[in-house]
């Protein structure tokens, strides 16, 4: 069961499977600009082409992104929708950019179209200086506060049958009317992630699914740990799944993997030495909301290379903007490297990929089902 407003327990939540394994994909959805511009711009044929792939190939989701330079989400989860039949929509949003009903209304309509395949995913933004972009100016701490209330909001909005007005510390309402429900006309399941203090309270507190960066095995538990803990002090259930990311570096054996990473960390470094201005990453680093990007850096500094796979050069290649760990290795490898996750509890494994759709069509036909496999065998 997951959390309500009240830190009880709420019923009907409606989750898009019974928290077997999940593996989520990321799509294509761009194209360059022929006028050789910095616009982004939607590329639908690849879209689509993309989200039947990863439908295919045995992905249960795919996670729509957000940032002030990306595509509108739910313009593209519409589109998707439309051309898919059972692939999930995780739709990435952050609390500042949209009022809590218009989401809500915005959601549960992607939901009807969809017939129930949408997941709600919240960022209360690590980037400050992407924050800023779009006018966000309050501080961390403050935007995962905002972020629960925005939660509280988005389930009263779906499961409320009579006119509700709130008043909190973010949001004012007066005699909002809730008609436009999900599909299933119960909550849609809401996942939010982060590494601080903050993140792992409001998780612990609120959320169905906590995500989290990928880290070493011993790290990953003691955050696991923490938002257990913050549960049980709250006297909540505590989230009903967790989700962790990474970026799979694979080949048929161990050998070819980590020549595939050698050449892959040549690029990562020659197009930080070329896109990104002098000291930006140091800037991002030293922002106060990049938790997350302190934490994988502390640990490059520990080592390139983790437990069996876990491969983290890219964060400091990168600054580690963004989820930057990689699982390097033959298929058997990471595959193992993945189950030893699941046997912390972990069963929603996001995949991104340096490549393109070829890299998602490997993890598919090679990776995805020999995990399910040694998760069978663990009785996952």
């Amino acid at each position: 069961m997951a959390r309500g407003p009240d830190g009880g327990h709420r019923e009907g939540v409606s989750m898009p499977e019974a928290f077997g394994v999940t593996f989520v994909g990321g799509l294509q959805t761009t194209r360059a600009d022929p006028a050789g511009g910095a616009r982004t711009l939607f590329d639908p044929a690849a879209t689509v082409t993309s989200a039947q792939v990863l439908e295919a190939i045995g992905f249960d989701q795919a996670i729509l992104v957000y940032s002030s330079y990306s595509l509108d989400p739910f313009a593209i989860a519409a589109t998707v929708a439309s051309h898919t039949e059972r692939l999930g929509l995780v739709i990435a949003l952050r609390p500042n950019t949209a009022a809590p009903t218009a989401a809500a209304k915005s959601y549960a309509t992607i939901d009807q179209l969809s017939a129930g395949r949408t997941q709600v995913h919240l960022i209360a933004g690590g980037n400050e200086s992407d924050q800023w972009r779009d006018g966000d100016f309050i501080d961390k701490d403050a935007r995962y506060r905002r972020m629960g209330e925005y939660i509280d909001i988005l389930r009263r909005a779906w499961s409320s049958e009579t006119s509700f007005d709130h008043d909190g510390e973010f949001y004012r309402i007066v005699d909002y009317t809730p008609k436009v429900k999900p599909f299933a006309g119960v909550p849609l399941p809401i996942s939010l992630g982060g590494s601080s203090e903050a993140a792992y309270r409001v998780g612990a507190e609120r959320a169905d699914v906590f995500a989290l960066w990928g880290e070493p095995l011993a790290d990953t538990r003691g955050q696991l740990d923490r938002v257990r803990a913050l549960a049980t002090e709250a006297g909540t259930a505590g989230p009903e799944a967790y989700m962790i990311s990474f970026k799979p570096v694979i080949a048929p054996s161990d050998e070819l993997a980590w020549a595939k990473a050698d050449a892959l960390l040549e690029r990562l470094t020659a197009h930080r030495a070329r896109a990104r201005p002098r000291g930006e990453i140091a800037r991002h680093v030293g922002l106060p909301g990049a938790e997350a990007s302190k934490r994988i850096l502390r640990i490059a500094e520990r080592g390139a290379v983790h437990d069996t796979a876990l491969w983290t050069e890219p964060a400091q290649a990168t600054g580690a903007i963004g989820s930057s760990a990689a699982l390097v290795g033959g298929y058997d490898t990471v595959a193992s490297a993945v189950a030893a996750y699941a046997d912390l509890g972990i069963r929603r494994f996001s995949f991104s990929a340096y490549g393109g759709l070829d890299d998602y069509i490997e993890m598919g036909t090679q990776l995805l089902p020999r995990i399910r496999a040694l998760l069978d065998g663990h009785g996952a």
